[in-house]
């Protein structure tokens, strides 16, 4: 994924918003098919199911070979770095740092929510239902998002996708019935597909020519570590603690890194106006 958020990141035709929210679109189709293929394969035996992955990965490589060629162009004169500048470096560490606290909070989703339904009563086939409507209301809603965020600035967008993407958390603390976990889930999955595309191409806009590869690879890094420290994070606290304050906490977590990213974008956007 690194290599294609490089990859995408330089592409010129169109702008890189427009070519992240389109990736974003592809990834989520691929878990909703991927998702209900799985329940229709699984009745022949699970052979088949790895024989499908092992044939989309085929065809992935051939996608690959034939279509994703760039020219590389050695430099003989010293390396000049972009107009990536301290203080937006600053700015891309604290957007990471948020992804992370994001990635380290969804993936409680997939880990400790589904115990914590199971132990209110609610099937484990009607938690697997939940990420079906996630993946259908991402891939039909993110165009409808997209055309709406045209009209406003990125991180305007992000922001306002992020904070409601957080507020979906204070609700689990209340949630004890299916109905209320399903009206979490979509306000998660508004939040999400408003706040989330952005985030590769806003650190795209942020980094300098030379750096594009590296700060997606950092971005994909948070992500990565925030799904691995999740669940570890989640199980301590419920060991020790309980559901709710888990949920209190990770609202915190994310209100708190969302909020110095902000402050950060602020005075950054305050200096470059003096």
């Amino acid at each position: 994924m690194t290599v294609v958020n490089s990859f995408a990141a330089n592409i010129k035709e169109i702008s890189s918003r427009r070519v992240f929210n389109w990736l974003y679109i592809g990834m989520n189709l691929g878990v909703v098919v991927g998702t209900l293929m799985v329940g229709v394969l699984m009745d022949h035996g699970v052979q088949l199911v790895f024989m499908v992955a092992s044939l989309s990965y085929a065809a992935l490589l051939v996608i690959f070979v034939v279509d994703f060629r760039m020219d590389i162009q050695t430099k003989t004169h010293q390396h000049v770095k972009g107009p990536a500048k301290p203080a937006q470096l600053q700015l891309i560490w604290l957007i990471a740092a948020m992804v992370f606290c994001l990635y380290l909070s969804y993936s409680l989703w997939e880990s400790v929510i589904s115990v914590h339904m199971t132990n209110l009563g609610i099937s484990f086939e009607k938690y697997s239902l939940l990420w079906t409507l996630n993946g259908l209301l991402i891939v039909f809603g993110q165009p409808l998002a997209n055309r709406i965020g045209t009209y406003f600035k990125m991180s305007s967008q992000i922001a306002v996708g992020t904070l409601i993407f957080i507020l979906s958390f204070l609700l689990l603390v209340f949630a004890r019935d299916y109905t209320m976990f399903v009206v979490t889930m979509v306000i998660l999955t508004v939040g999400e597909m408003t706040g989330f595309p952005g985030i590769p191409a806003w650190i795209d806009g942020l980094a300098g020519d030379n750096d594009k590869g590296k700060f997606q690879g950092i971005y994909n890094m948070a992500i990565s570590f925030g799904r691995a420290v999740g669940p570890l994070y989640g199980g301590l606290i419920i060991e020790y603690g309980s559901y709710q304050l888990l949920f209190w906490s990770v609202t915190g977590l994310m209100l708190a890194a969302l909020a110095a990213v902000m402050l950060r974008n602020h005075h950054n956007l305050t200096r470059v106006k003096k």
